[in-house]
């Protein structure tokens, strides 16, 4: 005795079972994934300002280097 419906597919006559089947929903985790990268770069972009910053005030006021440009 064979079954036309296979074995794993519900008969018509089957009943479905809520909860059975899960989605996959992946778009909540990229984005956190992208928000941790925006904050990674603004962090070392923050870090790179205040590093630098006095430096590069510093090269930019010396009058002969601006009388240069």
């Amino acid at each position: 005795m064979s079954c036309e419906w296979g074995v794993g597919k519900p008969s018509p006559l089957t009943p479905p079972i809520y909860g059975s089947h899960t989605v996959s929903d992946d778009a909540g985790a990229t984005m956190v994934e992208y928000a941790l990268m925006v904050a990674l770069i603004a962090v070392i972009a923050l870090g790179a300002v205040t590093a630098l910053g006095l430096d590069i005030t510093a090269v930019f006021s010396d009058p002969a280097l601006v009388d240069a440009f």
